[in-house]
């Protein structure tokens, strides 16, 4: 199994986020995302540099201080402290593409 990491401070809707290190290096490695996790839509202000990869370049996909749509992966529990896995969202520099997103570059406001 993966070693966890979560990034220290944040927690978004109360939930405690680990830091994404591509898919299937979380704890559903051994597990069906889509029978396990849960999908949730979320607003969140992007405060950071989030930058993805376009054909060798490495380019900002947000603007700061934006409000942007992300959807978060949380797992289905019955419990008080649930975790935020992965979280995607469409660049609105760059319409149509989305990709998964560092959580660090985001607040709840």
């Amino acid at each position: 199994m993966p070693t966890l990491e979560y990034i220290p401070n944040l927690r978004i809707a109360g939930m405690r986020v680990y830091r994404f290190r591509g898919c299937g290096n979380c704890p559903m490695v051994d597990r069906d995302c889509q029978q396990t996790l849960k999908t949730t839509r979320l607003r969140l202000k992007h405060t950071g540099n989030e930058r993805w990869d376009n054909w060798g370049h490495i380019v900002p996909v947000f603007r700061p201080g934006e409000w942007v749509e992300v959807e978060i992966t949380t797992e289905v529990l019955f419990r008080h402290d649930n975790f935020i896995y992965c979280a995607s969202a469409t660049s609105t520099i760059y319409p149509g593409t989305s990709d998964f997103i560092d959580l660090a570059n985001f607040r709840e406001e």
